[in-house]
């Protein structure tokens, strides 16, 4: 969070101008937070700005695939099990944990884990 006070005497302009500077950086204006106090040929002006969000950059040099509770919950019903988003979320981490760099993981891969995961903890089909 930043916050941008001009006291009395400011111009309006210098007041946009500031702020338009951090706008052009990314910041946000917080709703709300807007204040322009005006009285006797006086004006006094706040904002309050937000931090840009955080910006994953691309490293063109470097690739990754994800996988989502949504694939391993849709591949389980398919399989004719229900799972919960923990349930695919846990299937998911054991994925990643047993990861083999020469198969990586696939459709397969996430038919082992969810057989092994419905099996370990006595999961019905639906």
């Amino acid at each position: 969070m930043q916050q941008i006070i001009c006291e009395s005497g400011t111009t309006p302009e210098k007041f946009q101008k500031l702020v338009n500077e951090e706008l052009a950086k990314g910041w946000t204006i917080n709703p709300g937070s807007l204040r322009i106090d005006a009285g006797y040929n006086l004006s006094a002006y706040a904002v309050i700005l937000d931090p840009p969000p955080m910006q994953v950059l691309e490293d063109p040099d470097v690739i990754a695939i994800k996988w989502h509770i949504d694939d391993v919950q849709h591949q389980a019903k398919e399989m004719g099990y229900t799972l919960t988003d923990d349930m695919a979320r846990e299937i998911l981490s054991i994925a990643k944990r047993r990861h083999d760099a020469n198969i990586g993981i696939n459709w397969g891969v996430l038919d082992a884990h969810i057989e092994g995961y419905v099996s370990d903890h006595d999961i019905a089909k639906s």
